[in-house]
């Protein structure tokens, strides 16, 4: 996974991503930004208080989106960025398709219900049968409240380009088709297999808010943003 927060700098015409769980922390001293570690596999050089003591092995987007897969990965640019624990995408637009996570029995049974929605609609559940690449990241958007409650939470997939024009229409009723306009600066941490833990999300995102404010950047705060590029097994969780 990724933890993504979105850019805000014009809020009323975006599409908005972010993290909901904020830590205001003053920046340290710039004696801080010398003992920074440059991190190729997440993508940005870390702060010196967000050291991992863990040695939890990451794979890079470079690695992921390469070679022949490249076109899986949804189109993005990486914008240099000089601040501590973070890094900079920009991802282009594009119809994307969606369901929402709800039901019973449970978080995970409700998460694994909606991507097995998706996953039979890029499968043929769709108008015409239609046999559809999947493409990566698989994105959650959680919906927060002004006291930063979830309200609701939907799963996403980008359709690949030969379907962009003209998507096949879904099977399933609670699967949708969702323009995505303009292209989108997001600010993320990744994380590896640990993603899964409810605290190390919890501190991700505090790290996330507290290194986007330490560098005085403006972003959205009601939408909480997750892009999964790598199933657990594998080791590589990119939380955006």
């Amino acid at each position: 996974f990724i933890y993504y927060i979105y850019s805000a700098m014009k809020l009323t015409s975006c599409l908005l991503y972010m993290v909901g769980l904020l830590s205001m922390v003053a920046a340290g001293s710039s004696e801080r930004g010398n003992k920074n570690i440059q991190n190729e596999e997440k993508g940005y050089q870390e702060c010196e208080e967000f050291q991992n003591t863990k040695n939890i092995k990451l794979k890079s987007l470079d690695s992921i989106c390469s070679g022949r897969d490249k076109s899986k990965c949804a189109h993005m640019d990486v914008v240099e960025e000089e601040a501590c624990g973070f890094g900079v995408r920009r991802y282009s637009g594009g119809k994307w398709v969606g369901t929402v996570v709800s039901g019973s029995g449970g978080r995970d049974k409700m998460y694994q219900a909606a991507f097995w929605r998706l996953y039979k609609y890029i499968g043929g559940s769709n108008d015409g049968r239609k046999k559809i690449p999947m493409t990566l990241p698989v994105i959650t958007n959680t919906y927060l409240s002004e006291n930063f409650t979830e309200e609701a939470t939907t799963m996403h997939l980008r359709l690949p380009a030969a379907f962009q024009d003209n998507p096949p229409k879904p099977s399933d009723k609670l699967v949708y088709i969702q323009e995505w306009p303009g292209d989108k600066t997001l600010y993320f941490r990744a994380l590896g297999k640990e993603a899964e833990k409810e605290n190390v999300l919890k501190q991700e995102f505090e790290k996330l808010a507290t290194a986007v404010n330490n560098a005085g950047k403006k972003f959205w705060p009601y939408l909480a943003v997750v892009g999964g590029y790598t199933m657990q097994e594998e080791g590589h969780r990119d939380l955006k």
